[in-house]
């Protein structure tokens, strides 16, 4: 993002650095005693590990924070700074956070190795267009053969369906495993993927499609409308 946008339920939630610890907070600890004797096993507020060697040595967990909050957003980033990400990265590369097919064609001309549409769960811009609705016009754009995968708003396995007949090769999900593996972990998590694929599952049982690879466009009703 190119500045930083007015996060009302964080606002609202007293959210921000450093953490507030409201009655509320403190009551959800108590009451859940087994999760908030893991939270302060495993050394308490979790590090950014991506931005850790940007920070002093043996910088806390808010100070790297900090380093986080001070470096982004940045508002100078042009395509030439993907220009240079790719000259210095050899491994696969994607792009996250594209929403239009100007954009994706621009950075697949960078050499790309993929694009990743995203609106960051609507967190950023609450106007902002549903990835879902664009994602039929990315895939015109950059043609069948490009890697494309998208996020926001996968909640069922439905969704995952439609993603697919939509164009896109693969669908991710955020926010729900998130919550999950901040609840419980590791379990957490395999417990909201789990109904996630029985859900694809039985939606592709039930429009006659055997694997993933079968689901199209033609499995879409008014898809032009």
């Amino acid at each position: 993002m190119p500045v930083t946008p007015k996060r009302t339920r964080n606002i609202r939630n007293g959210f921000g650095l450093p953490p507030r610890m409201s009655l509320s907070t403190i009551v959800q600890a108590l009451i859940h005693p087994a999760w908030a004797t893991g939270y302060l096993a495993n050394g308490g507020l979790p590090k950014l590990g991506n931005w850790q060697p940007y920070a002093p040595h043996g910088a806390s967990a808010l100070e790297i924070a900090h380093v986080f909050t001070r470096e982004t957003p940045d508002p100078t980033q042009t395509l030439k700074d993907i220009a240079d990400v790719r000259a210095r990265w050899k491994g696969r590369m994607l792009v996250k956070g594209v929403l239009h097919p100007d954009d994706a064609v621009a950075m697949l001309g960078l050499g790309v190795d993929g694009i990743w549409i995203s609106n960051h769960g609507g967190r950023q811009l609450d106007r902002i267009v549903p990835c879902i609705d664009m994602l039929r016009a990315i895939r015109a754009a950059v043609g069948k053969d490009a890697t494309l995968v998208i996020d926001s708003g996968i909640r069922r396995g439905a969704d995952i369906a439609i993603a697919r007949c939509l164009g896109a090769d693969f669908a991710f999900i955020g926010r729900v495993t998130l919550y999950a593996t901040a609840a419980a972990g590791e379990a957490g998590a395999t417990r909201v993927v789990d109904p996630l694929a029985q859900e694809l599952d039985l939606v592709m049982g039930q429009i006659g499609c055997a694997n993933v690879n079968q689901l199209c466009s033609d499995n879409l009703h008014d898809l032009g409308r």
